[in-house]
């Protein structure tokens, strides 16, 4: 049969007449995630305050939301309650909550949104096309291939695939309108169809293998796309904050005392190694220093900050002497009612640069002053007398904490607590019995040998003692003998009883034991 080129010519035009028309650039096609939830085509001299910023907060925001976000939104009718529920919006999302005013998260999704307009504008709600989208979803990608599609000859779509990979994401686009706005790769059967007859390149649908010279392996290629799809179904937060350098290796922990008016005293500690920090030596030729930037916050279930303390903390370098890796403590105070917190701690060596961020939810307790109470119990690496110049004063003592909780068989384990609501006599004394055990979170096993099985002694220990002291409160430390303990897990329960009012109080905290040779020499400063 003779080629006729008018019809080969009208063939093409029909071709570029279905992928012009029906492959557009159109809102919907944009994004197919997105839905407008409200009438974008009322006049703004129509839509009141409130709809007006709520259209607004939608344009600069409705990349990152999802439904639920989008429907809580949409339920907000006045302007004041609108500013609340964007403030929380970037609370809930704040990568440093211990900076309460500065939200490095907030400041990079309006830096790349602005990026995103500029260099990928579109006709979408956002203002930004597809690849603007994923920009700001995810920021800019390590690698981007480009590609030239010839289609019949005479149509030449651009392709191109963007690659994350540190987050282990592909996405591929197509720009079908030739205007540079490019749309998600994948199209219906019958224009995949179509163009496949006249490609002179295949394969060009989002389910066939990846597009020519993809620096991607085949298996990799599909993985990476299904991780995009779910990735931008669900809005994934993909930003995370660049820290200067490794982290600093920093363990936390709380514990709760009695306050003034009515408040709680929340004593959080820490331990860093010294070799981390930076020393430099002081000025006038003394010894080497290094500083260690604290900063603490309690936050709310709304993350709004409730408390918050800071402080320098200074190291001589005299404290590095002796062998082994040293584990330096510190610690802040701070004061809240009672509920339930989430406790943010960052520290920042300021000589180097390096900061951790540590995080765990935390319950502030009461302690009534007509009750029985225990406070938290304080796991120490050393309690002795106060005198001098106490670097961690608790009445007449001076408590080193030792938040990593960890203990050799071979070294006592020494706590601290205090005792509240101890009635007293005439001449103001009071009288106590307090009690201690010691046993372990699981059984302990020492050996599984098929259907052999070997426990160990139950670990408990325990002791009892009577104690008078003077006042309503009592500083109570401990020094326990761990010789008899098993490496392991274990709950150390406290049980007060006030022998003059006949009350009881019980309080627990957790700890391990482990080898001598995993904390041989490790001391304690």
């Amino acid at each position: 049969m003779r080629d006729d080129p008018w019809q080969r010519a009208a063939g093409r035009l029909l071709l570029a007449a279905l992928l012009l028309g029906g492959l557009g650039c159109s809102p919907q096609h944009i994004d197919p995630e997105i839905t407008v939830p409200f009438d974008t085509g009322t006049p703004p001299e129509r839509m009141d305050a409130a709809d007006c910023r709520r259209h607004a907060i939608w344009r600069d925001l409705g990349i990152l939301l999802d439904r639920r976000e989008t429907a809580s939104l949409m339920a907000v009718h006045s302007t004041t309650a609108l500013a609340a529920w964007v403030e929380r919006f970037w609370r809930l999302r704040d990568p440093t909550p211990t900076t309460p005013d500065v939200n490095e998260r907030r400041d990079e999704h309006y830096r790349r949104l602005a990026e995103a307009r500029a260099r990928y504008p579109g006709r979408g709600p956002h203002g930004v096309d597809v690849r603007g989208r994923d920009y700001v979803l995810f920021g800019p990608p390590d690698r981007v291939v480009e590609q030239d599609v010839a289609i019949g000859g005479f149509y030449h779509p651009r392709r191109e695939a963007w690659i994350w990979d540190g987050l282990g994401l592909l996405a591929e686009y197509w720009d079908f309108d030739l205007d540079g706005c490019f749309t998600p790769a994948g199209m219906n059967v019958r224009a995949r169809h179509m163009i496949g007859r006249y490609a002179d390149r295949t394969p060009l649908a989002s389910g066939d293998p990846p597009i020519l010279g993809l620096p991607v392996p085949t298996e990799d290629y599909y993985h990476m796309r299904g991780h995009y799809g779910m990735a931008v179904a669900a809005r994934q937060d993909a930003y995370a904050p660049e820290p200067a350098g490794e982290p600093l290796w920093a363990v936390l922990a709380a514990a709760c005392f009695q306050g003034a008016e009515g408040r709680t005293r929340v004593d959080v500690a820490h331990q860093v190694r010294l070799a981390e920090l930076a020393f430099a030596a002081a000025a006038g030729g003394g010894p080497a220093l290094a500083g260690l930037e604290q900063r603490a916050v309690l936050l709310d279930d709304g993350r709004r900050a409730v408390a918050l303390a800071e402080s320098l903390l200074v190291v001589p370098g005299g404290d590095r002497d002796g062998e082994g890796e040293i584990l330096y403590a510190g610690g802040l105070s701070l004061a809240a009612p009672p509920g339930a917190y989430e406790l943010a701690l960052r520290l920042t060596d300021p000589g180097s640069g390096r900061t951790r961020l540590l995080t765990t939810p935390l319950t502030v307790p009461a302690f009534p002053t007509d009750s029985l109470a225990v406070s938290d119990i304080l796991f120490a690496s050393l309690i002795g007398s106060r005198g001098g110049r106490p670097r961690f004063p608790r009445g007449e003592w001076d408590v080193w904490p030792h938040p990593l909780h960890a203990y050799s068989a071979a070294l006592p384990i020494r706590v601290y607590f205090e005792i509240y609501g101890l009635a007293t006599d005439l001449a103001g004394a009071n009288h106590y019995r307090l009690a201690y055990s010691i046993r372990p979170v699981e059984r302990l096993v020492r050996y599984r040998r098929l259907w052999l099985r070997e426990e160990a002694a139950d670990g408990t220990v325990s002791a009892t003692l009577d104690s008078r002291g003077q006042g309503h409160v009592a500083r109570q430390p401990l020094t326990l003998d761990a010789r008899t303990l098993e490496p392991g897990i274990y709950i150390l329960e406290v049980r007060v009883e006030d022998l003059l009012a006949r009350r009881t109080a019980t309080h627990e905290g957790r700890f391990s034991i482990v080898p001598p040779e995993d904390l041989a020499g490790v001391p304690f400063r």
